[in-house]
């Protein structure tokens, strides 16, 4: 077939009382009521993929049919709702990073379109962050349990992440911050528009007197990644700012963790000495470095920039 034209090969979820059978086609269903787009897999643009993550990976997971069912039956669907539903996957001349899953209603209700259509996404969104797929399915179809653990900022994190548990988590530093009296703290944005006239609006916060927060960090290791979540708990201690990132997993793991802090350690002596730390962007030059030593002792390591490309770092 001309890698210029769309393929579509469409799922059907049919059920039998013990075995699930899959219907593949050429052409996306005749009979569908709607459909909708999942997801197009495209956040991490041409980066090398994570913890098996390529968009091609991700589209075959999504058309197996025990996950599908797996993940259905979590959500109370039963062998009806499923057979009012179809998937299919569009590749894109452009490639398979362009492709696109949809999900075709083709019977009534509408019960397993509309669950289905959220649950899936969120599939996708998490495995095209880089979680390995056994976690992903292990989060989405999990029941909701309650809090229970002792520690008082944990729980704030799995309040605001109810899709994490304590036993995932662990914390591994805490500490305090100063805003100096007199200088800028944040500076908060809003954008209104009101008669075809958009205004940005700006306030710039900065304390009268010195004021003292605090902060907290934990990690969740998944694979080849580590999440790390900062909690930086207001003045008043009632609530906190929480900044997610990814950093490689190998910088928690005993074997490498002296290497890696080695290795920086003597990064940051050659800049030092050649003049180059402390400038602006001078950070990639860091890590640019680091990367090229480490791998020099067979170890592949994945920077900041790499595993957060959203972030501006300078």
């Amino acid at each position: 077939m001309n890698t210029f034209v769309s393929r579509f090969l469409s799922l059907s979820i049919l059920f039998a009382a013990t075995v699930m059978s899959a219907q593949v086609n050429s052409s996306p269903p005749t009979n569908a009521i709607q459909w909708t787009v999942l997801g197009n897999i495209l956040s991490r643009g041409f980066e090398p993929p994570y913890n098996d993550n390529g968009p091609e990976q991700i589209h075959r997971e999504l058309l197996e049919t025990n996950l599908i069912r797996l993940i259905a039956g979590s959500k109370g669907l039963s062998e009806n709702d499923l057979a009012t539903v179809q998937f299919a996957m569009s590749e894109d001349r452009l490639g398979p990073k362009f492709s696109s899953v949809r999900l075709h209603q083709v019977g009534k209700p509408d019960k397993a379109f509309t669950v289905l259509s959220g649950v899936i996404n969120q599939y996708i969104q998490m495995r095209d962050d880089g979680h390995t797929k056994e976690f992903t399915i292990a989060v989405l179809t999990k029941k909701p349990t309650l809090i229970t653990t002792s520690d008082p900022d944990l729980r704030v994190l799995l309040r605001r992440a109810p899709m994490l548990d304590a036993a995932q988590l662990r914390k591994i530093d805490s500490g305090t911050y100063t805003n100096k009296a007199g200088q800028i703290s944040s500076i908060s944005t809003s954008v209104t528009s009101r008669n075809g006239t958009v205004r940005t609006n700006s306030v710039t916060n900065a304390p009268t007197t010195d004021e003292i927060g605090r902060w907290v960090s934990y990690v969740l290791i998944d694979g080849d990644i580590a999440w790390q979540y900062d909690l930086r708990f207001m003045f008043s201690g009632e609530d906190a700012t929480i900044i997610r990132t990814k950093c490689d997993a190998k910088e928690f793991d005993l074997k490498y963790m002296q290497i890696i802090k080695d290795v920086e350690a003597e990064v940051a002596a050659e800049m030092k000495q050649n003049g180059t730390s402390g400038k602006l962007g001078s950070i990639h030059d860091f890590w640019g470095m680091t990367q090229d030593k480490l791998k020099a002792k067979n170890i592949i390591w994945h920077s900041p920039a790499e595993l957060n490309p959203s972030i501006n770092y300078d």
